[in-house]
């Protein structure tokens, strides 16, 4: 039978091991527990050993464990059903009275565990009783009925993750920009249908199109401060279609991004997934 509990960290002799296969690791970080589109609605997370947010907890999960956002509580959403559009997050958790591991999804803004006197209620993750919050996973994703719920996703660099949306395809629903064209005007392009908050850095693929008028060209930037903007493709009538490029770009903190496209070109933006930058 598979043992999963919380156990105490009581000094650094704690830390490491003699065996790299006890899954061991410095306090803060995590080895395992990567996470893993299941089905529509459940996020399953490997096996894997983290520390609490303040060090003092070292949380074992030697089994496979499911998330289902049809239930509520430990195992599922703290509350509530899913939202299409709705970004969720991964909290770890501790049953006090066994150190039992558990996990539950949240679209709560905070962590908490506390909420401070005069905060809504709302915005911050709920914890059922006897149960205690651990640590947040640098992972997030947006479930929508758009794409079946939770997004078929791949992660790399974990626990630092990439996430790409593996599903991600020319068309609706993975494009933000749709033969768009600004008139020598910024623009400003959201992700947030896509983008967790705590994603700042956008994959996505850009292709400028030239379908009648005068030759152009299509231009991003992160922000408006930004003075140098990025050239991502120009069209004419002898290259009405250059070619999609693909590039990583930095999104602001409302997850949004500026487009810019002169004469009749016209931009085209799929997003294809994300890289997971702020801290959990």
């Amino acid at each position: 039978m598979a043992v999963r509990a919380a156990l105490p960290f009581s000094s650094s002799k704690n830390i490491t091991t003699k065996r790299r296969c006890d899954m061991d690791v410095i306090p803060g970080l995590i080895t395992g527990l990567q996470p893993d589109k299941l089905s529509t609605n459940v996020l399953r997370l490997m096996p894997g050993v983290a520390y609490s947010a303040d060090g003092t907890e070292r949380v074992v999960n030697s089994a496979r464990y499911e998330i289902d956002m049809l239930a509520n509580g430990v195992g599922g959403l703290d509350r509530g059903s899913p939202a299409s559009g709705q970004q969720y997050n991964v909290y770890i958790v501790r049953r006090v009275n066994d150190n039992e591991f558990g996990a539950m999804l949240s679209g709560a803004k905070f962590a908490g565990p506390t909420v401070p006197s005069g905060a809504n209620p709302a915005d911050y993750v709920q914890y059922p009783p006897g149960w205690v919050f651990l640590k947040k996973l640098q992972f997030g994703f947006v479930w929508s009925t758009a794409w079946d719920g939770i997004p078929d996703f791949h992660v790399s660099h974990w626990p630092m993750p990439h996430v790409r949306l593996s599903r991600a395809g020319y068309g609706s629903p993975w494009m933000a920009a749709f033969n768009a064209q600004t008139g020598a005007a910024w623009h400003d392009v959201a992700l947030a249908n896509w983008l967790p908050d705590n994603a700042r850095v956008a994959y996505i693929g850009v292709e400028a199109r030239y379908v009648d008028g005068q030759a152009g060209s299509v231009y991003l930037r992160s922000w408006s401060g930004q003075t140098t903007p990025i050239l991502v493709g120009s069209a004419s009538p002898g290259s009405p279609f250059p070619g999609v490029s693909c590039l990583k770009i930095r999104v602001d903190s409302l997850l949004k991004l500026q487009l810019q496209t002169t004469g009749d070109a016209r931009a085209f933006i799929q997003v294809l997934g994300y890289d997971m930058t702020e801290p959990a």
